[in-house]
């Protein structure tokens, strides 16, 4: 599978190296507790096990706060008392992101693989794998994984998103542009979205369909503006 330097330019068509562009973009969107990109009504942290327990909730709002130390204590904590119970799976894919957050990559793939060893069915799981296969440079396994989930899970937005980024190549961004399509066809408010397929489409040389999309994210907030 080709892959594109961090140092080159994004074949996005930004103007900027991929590695401030879509390359921190894809790998960041999944680092955290809270679900991102999702379709309305599909909740794609979905099991078939009884609702969290109130210490697992507490824990998960100490992530999304930046707490990382508190929450991975309570996660540990919860996983040494019940290691076989039907969390375990969480507590072991919510430790994995905490080790993403702080770099330790293969740290956090071993876990989250873990993970779902015990619930496979999930698709956030296999995303976020995939975000720390990449970290770790194994790109393929990455591949697979983010595949996973899409097959899991076809109206996951976020897993399009990451993929898309995955796939940029220079000489061939058909793909790339596929799966932002799919992803704004799944969430067509989410102007991020929007903004890359423009610019993918744009430097493919469609400039009046990638019109459309950036005219929709320059009528946007200021957050969505500053990106043209």
């Amino acid at each position: 599978m080709s892959s594109i330097s961090r140092n080159d330019p994004c074949p996005c068509g930004s103007g900027k190296k991929y590695k401030k562009c879509c390359a921190g973009k894809f790998v960041a969107a999944e680092n955290s507790p809270r679900q991102t990109g999702t379709s309305k009504g599909v909740d794609f942290n979905a099991t078939n096990v009884s609702p969290p327990s109130d210490r697992l909730l507490k824990a998960v709002a100490l992530h999304q706060e930046g707490q990382l130390d508190k929450a991975k204590e309570t996660y540990q904590a919860l996983l040494r008392e019940n290691p076989d119970g039907g969390e375990a799976m969480h507590y072991l894919h919510y430790l994995g992101m905490i080790e993403h957050q702080e770099g330790r990559y293969p740290e956090a793939a071993s876990l989250i693989e873990r993970a779902i060893k015990r619930q496979g069915n999930i698709p956030v799981f296999h995303c976020n794998l995939a975000n720390a296969y990449i970290q770790s440079g194994r790109l393929d396994s990455a591949l697979n994984s983010y595949h996973e989930a899409i097959r899991l899970a076809p109206r996951f937005p976020q897993a399009y998103f990451n993929l898309h980024a995955l796939l940029l190549d220079q000489t061939n961004v058909a793909p790339a542009i596929e799966c932002m399509q799919k992803a704004v066809e799944i969430a067509p408010e989410n102007l991020i979205f929007r903004f890359h397929l423009g610019m993918l489409l744009d430097y493919s040389g469609m400039s009046d369909i990638a019109a459309k999309h950036l005219e929709m994210v320059e009528n946007g907030d200021d957050l969505c503006r500053a990106l043209l």
